[in-house]
């Protein structure tokens, strides 16, 4: 009974790692390269936004400094 079941869990992993392995063979060259991509592109996105953000934000600051300025003289 024991060996039954040794002899079933050996034929599962078997079964297993044979899927595993078919899995990994199926090109993760360009999986990888697409998502280097898209992790890429991602973030300089989010860079953009950043900078244009920090710019619109000191302009902002400018603008407002001048009114004060001018509202002080």
């Amino acid at each position: 009974m024991l060996k039954d079941q040794f002899f079933e869990i050996d034929q599962k992993l078997a079964k297993l790692e044979k899927i595993v392995c078919s899995l990994s063979k199926k090109n993760p060259v360009v999986k990888r390269t697409w998502f280097a991509k898209g992790v890429s592109l991602l973030l300089l996105v989010v860079l953009v936004i950043v900078t244009c953000w920090k710019n619109i934000r000191g302009f902002q600051e400018q603008c407002l400094n001048r009114r004060w300025a001018s509202q002080v003289q």
